[in-house]
C-alpha cells in the first residue's frame, strides 16, 4: 500500500525487462520513448498500478528517487466522481482515457477523494537514468 493510500492497493514496482503482455509492452515502450526526449542518458522505466477504490485517496507525495514521472489512465473517471491528481502548485488534472501525464519527480501531488462506482485504475512511472541508480 502507498504511504498515505487509504481505501487501495498498488502492485510492486515491475521494470521493463520483466513484461509479456503485447499491449502493456506497447505502453511501457511508448512511455519510455517520450522520457528519453528530455535525456541522452541510458535509462530504463519502473512501473506499478494503482487501483483506488471509492471513498480512497493518496496522500501528498513525490518521486524524488527519479526525475521524471508519469502517469496513464486506462479509464475516463467522471468529473463528479472526484479523483483528479493536484500538485503542490495548485493545479488540478481531471483523469480520462488514455491521458498520459508526464511531470517532474519532484512536484509533489496527491489524488482527491474518489466517489466513482468500482476502482480508479492507473499506471505510474518512474525514469531511471543511468546516473541514479
Amino acid at each position: 500500500m502507498l504511504q498515505g493510500q487509504v481505501a487501495g492497493w498498488t502492485t510492486r514496482k515491475i521494470g521493463q525487462r520483466h513484461i509479456r503482455e503485447p499491449r502493456l509492452w506497447l505502453l511501457v515502450n511508448l512511455v519510455g520513448n517520450i522520457m528519453a526526449r528530455y535525456s541522452d542518458e541510458t535509462l530504463d522505466l519502473l512501473f506499478w498500478f494503482v487501483g483506488v477504490e471509492p471513498g480512497g485517496t493518496i496522500a501528498w507525495h513525490d518521486h524524488n528517487q527519479t526525475d521524471l514521472a508519469a502517469v496513464y489512465y486506462p479509464q475516463t473517471i467522471r468529473p463528479d466522481c472526484g479523483g483528479q491528481i493536484e500538485f503542490e502548485d495548485g493545479s488540478v488534472v481531471q483523469p480520462e482515457s488514455g491521458l498520459l501525464l508526464v511531470f517532474s519527480g519532484m512536484d509533489r501531488h496527491r489524488v482527491l477523494p474518489y466517489q466513482g462506482d468500482g476502482e480508479r485504475l492507473s499506471v505510474a512511472f518512474n525514469r531511471v537514468t543511468g546516473d541514479m541508480g
